[in-house]
């Protein structure tokens, strides 16, 4: 038996951003964070 895991993969559109931080729940990897203002990963 083979098992395939599959994720969403987030994609940030960095000129729209406000650093509200709204997408950083949605990463299950922990890669997001709001940094200056605006979301890094």
């Amino acid at each position: 038996m083979v098992m395939v895991m599959k994720r969403d993969i987030i994609k940030i559109k960095e000129e729209k951003c406000t650093g509200c931080g709204d997408c950083i729940p949605g990463c299950p990897e922990g890669a997001i964070q709001v940094i200056d203002g605006k979301v890094g990963s």
